[in-house]
């Protein structure tokens, strides 16, 4: 697959956002790709739930634990995904139907 890609982009490296700007879908990367990788698919602050909270004694603390109030955005973004690529995958090989 690498020696496939070296040859179409003539030894140059394609990145994610490459691809997504060259196969016109650079909306869906920002929105969707973006989105998922912030939230979903990387150990960040943002991911993993850290914010702050008072605790019994009204000190101010952070706090680091699963946070599920993103979970629907993650399913729904994922899905999106995979739909993209399986329409991508119907269309260039015009074999599989969806």
């Amino acid at each position: 697959m690498e020696l496939l890609l070296d040859s179409l982009t003539d030894g140059k490296k394609w990145s994610a956002y490459d691809a997504a700007n060259d196969s016109g879908l650079l909306l869906d990367y920002q929105v969707s790709y973006r989105g998922l990788s912030l939230i979903g698919a990387h150990a960040t602050a943002v991911s993993v739930g850290c914010y702050f909270e008072k605790d019994t004694e009204g000190k101010t603390k952070a706090t680091i634990k699963p946070d599920f109030s993103q979970f629907s955005f993650i399913c729904i973004s994922v899905k999106k995904c995979l739909d993209i690529a399986i329409e991508r995958l119907c269309e260039s090989s015009k074999v599989i139907t969806p």
